[in-house]
């Protein structure tokens, strides 16, 4: 496993610094959709995570949201026209990300050819909701790995790299981070990590392993982003799994230490990035544009 990582990271060392164009709100080239296209919804589920990929006609579903935000996760997904996921992908077991997931599974109306997660089959939660979900996984019949860090998944022809912390720090911090890549187009998706295992990133996988064009802001905008990771990430845009009026805090840190990033709250209206691997096309439609 030490080998196949120490290969992974040497891999990602060598890839250009990521530096694709983003196009807001804008119309895509004629030829768009003759392209290789990797499409991001960050749903809106309010203050909870359910980002939807898609890629040559495969789609993973990155947590679920919180179970009250269920049917806004059922609208997006069939809005997107999705009855197939090649893979569930539970970042840790707290109800904002993993109860959706549960809810979907349960419908019957979805087919699920893997559920991943970073946890055992037999992890125990305080709250129960990975041991819920194990159930429902279990009744359904649908398949189980546990990931690991290093691991590659493919998405159609893009990559979806899962790095971790595997340090004692909490939950959260352990949360699976997915640094996912089509050509030179890279979007990090950090689940709950906070601070310490921010910069712990830095140091484990080095700079160029973590630069992304598109950021999740870890943690719903609770936790503020530490500058070493900020810079090593070099983002042109971050994404909040939240309203912007509840992130308050992470908004003026931001913006007094890198007011050039483009900020997008998904709890406000559903985010969507496009990337043909050179370029991104991003759109948001807030509720007073409607």
């Amino acid at each position: 496993m030490k080998k196949l990582l120490l290969m992974l990271l040497a891999y990602l060392m060598i890839l250009p610094a990521a530096q694709a164009e983003i196009y807001y709100n804008t119309e895509v080239p004629q030829d768009w959709y003759t392209r290789p296209i990797l499409r991001l919804t960050a749903i809106d589920v309010n203050r909870s995570d359910a980002m939807l990929l898609e890629c040559g006609g495969e789609a993973v579903l990155v947590d679920g949201g919180s179970g009250p935000e269920r049917d806004k996760l059922f609208a997006a997904v069939d809005q997107a026209g999705v009855s197939r996921f090649k893979y569930l992908f539970s970042t840790h077991s707290d109800n904002d990300h993993i109860h959706g997931l549960k809810y979907l599974m349960e419908t019957g109306r979805y087919q699920v050819d893997l559920f991943t997660s970073p946890n055992k089959t037999s992890y125990a939660d305080s709250a129960g909701y990975h041991q819920m979900t194990m159930k429902v996984i279990n009744r359904m019949h649908i398949p189980y790995h546990q990931v690991e860090d290093g691991e590659v998944l493919t998405l159609g022809d893009a990559k979806l790299t899962v790095m971790r912390c595997m340090k004692n720090w909490g939950a959260n911090n352990r949360s699976a981070v997915l640094m996912v890549q089509l050509g030179n187009s890279r979007v990090l998706l950090t689940g709950d990590i906070d601070n310490k295992t921010m910069r712990h990133y830095v140091e484990k996988y080095g700079a160029d392993a973590i630069k992304a064009d598109i950021l999740k802001a870890p943690h719903h905008g609770i936790a503020t982003i530490p500058d070493e990771f900020r810079n090593a990430v070099n983002p042109e845009m971050i994404f909040i799994t939240n309203m912007q009026e509840k992130t308050s805090k992470f908004n003026a840190n931001l913006k007094g230490r890198a007011p050039e990033i483009k900020l997008l709250y998904s709890g406000d209206a559903a985010i969507y990035m496009e990337t043909d691997g050179t370029d991104w096309y991003v759109w948001q439609k807030l509720p007073e544009e409607k």
